[in-house]
């Protein structure tokens, strides 16, 4: 009997079917597996299984760009964001919809230095000194003595 391209394929996949007329499916004596599966354990363990994260290093300018970042975060890559040539209010309206953004998503957010800030999603993890109080009091402080 010639095997049919699907019964090749089970064969390949480990799983052997066996051929049942009807007359024996109407029986119910004698309790017969239709379906034998064979078990193939595979020893082979591949060591590289890191996937490479993208960073996202941007320039604050306006508003209207967070919902980039934001995606950005939400599409798990980190982003750092640098407020050096933005003003004031609108500096603080970013930090506060990435802080949310960050925060909605379980992931965490660290400043880098007196203007840029690190918005990370939960499958990045943050090691290091990098103090995390009080960001945006000292960011601001530092913005309002340095414009004067």
């Amino acid at each position: 009997m010639a095997k049919k391209l699907g019964d090749k394929l089970m064969n390949f996949f480990g799983f052997e079917v066996e051929e049942v007329e009807e007359d024996e499916l109407i029986r119910e004596e004698e309790p017969e597996t239709f379906l034998k599966t064979k078990t193939v354990r595979n020893n082979v363990v591949n060591l590289h299984t890191n996937q490479n994260i993208k960073i996202v290093v941007v320039n604050a300018e306006k508003f209207e760009q967070v919902q980039d970042f934001a995606t950005e975060l939400k599409n798990r890559r980190p982003v750092v964001v640098n407020f050096e040539n933005i003003d004031k209010d609108t500096a603080k309206r970013i930090l506060d919809f990435m802080s949310g953004a960050t925060y909605a998503l379980g992931g965490l957010m660290r400043k880098i230095s007196s203007y840029i800030f690190l918005f990370a999603p939960s499958n990045v993890d943050i090691d290091g000194n990098i103090p995390g109080e009080g960001l945006e009091e000292e960011f601001f402080s530092v913005r309002e003595e340095s414009r004067f």
